[in-house]
């Protein structure tokens, strides 16, 4: 094709604008700061510094932030993954992340004695999520510091007040009408002044095992109490063969756990009657060889050096906390 010798060539104003060259600029500089200040920019959304940061690395999905008033305020995020509906979509890792606990190990990163959401963005490109309540920092300056970030919002929403109204509601509604037994709210702490609560538990050979165990288990010594037995005892201290709800429900008032081998059950006339009691023993197989090998290879391939790391933060942290008392007292 031969050359025509022509080129092309911008001349202006040769037709009516659509929009006028001012409304143009003030377009594009906003757009140029909307792209600057990124999640931050549309003050409608309920965005903030961590929107678009905290990224899962297996699903590709950011994390959302949620907030939840039904058992007092929390505040968390966790996997966009969450709310696809389909088999096979949920995100590996799992879990949520505390959003207060997240800006507390974020301003340690950071160095700060506060946290701020102008040195986060700028020092911060993004957080990875590889295993549950496991941050890794990827920083702008090319480091990645990876941290533990336990997640403990159900435990610092159950203040003492948010206590005392679930208890007062309990009283007045009664506790768990599905499914609700006779024992219900029956059994207390003497300890710790907490309902028993039942717990279900599958046995190997598919039969299951109710028991009931404190409300503060985490924090508690009270024993758990096979279900079984509280018949069994139950129906001695009411002077039947066999036990019966509507008897016990209609005679007692409630039944004390004073120590790990005492119960004392309280009638509705005013009369008391203790019982000391043992729990069964556990009757198990021994091991085989070959069961004890798997078990320690299982150990083995579980602590790895990352692993040990991780624990080793999580005792720094704990240590940190609380000071010299940082091991529990039994």
């Amino acid at each position: 094709m031969e050359a025509t010798g022509w080129a092309p060539y911008y001349v202006e104003d040769t037709h009516p604008a659509i929009i006028d060259k001012a409304t143009f600029d003030f377009v594009q500089e906003e757009m140029a700061r909307r792209r600057e200040l990124g999640p931050l920019a549309n003050k409608s959304l309920n965005t903030s510094c961590f929107t678009g940061k905290i990224r899962c690395p297996y699903c590709g999905q950011s994390y959302m932030h949620n907030k939840r008033t039904d058992r007092g305020y929390m505040e968390f995020w966790n996997c966009g993954s969450k709310k696809k509906k389909k088999k096979g979509t949920g995100c590996p890792v799992g879990g949520t992340i505390n959003h207060k606990n997240m800006v507390k190990v974020c301003t340690e990163v950071l160095g700060l004695v506060e946290f701020d959401e102008t040195v986060f963005l700028e020092k911060i490109d993004y957080i990875d999520v590889p295993e549950r309540y496991t941050l890794e920092f990827h920083m702008a300056d090319g480091r990645v510091v990876t941290k533990a970030c336990p997640n403990t919002g159900h435990r610092d929403c159950w203040t003492p007040e948010r206590r005392a109204e679930v208890s007062a509601k309990r009283r007045k509604n009664g506790t768990n009408p599905i499914g609700a037994s006779c024992f219900t709210g029956k059994i207390k702490c003497v300890s710790c002044g907490c309902n028993f609560r039942k717990a279900t538990r599958n046995c190997k050979d598919g039969s299951k095992v109710s028991h009931w165990r404190c409300a503060e288990h985490n924090g508690c010594d009270a024993p758990s109490l096979r279900e079984g037995l509280l018949e069994q005892m139950a129906s001695e201290v009411l002077g039947l063969d066999a036990f019966d709800a509507a008897a016990f429900r209609e005679k007692i008032d409630r039944v004390e756990v004073l120590s790990s081998s005492e119960l004392r059950f309280c009638f509705k006339d005013g009369r008391t009657v203790s019982r000391n009691w043992q729990p069964p023993e556990r009757v198990g197989r021994p091991w085989t060889e070959e069961q004890r090998a798997k078990f320690k290879e299982s150990i083995k391939g579980a602590y790895t050096p990352e692993r040990r790391r991780q624990m080793s933060e999580h005792m720094k942290q704990l240590r940190k906390e609380r000071g010299d008392k940082w091991r529990r007292e039994k």
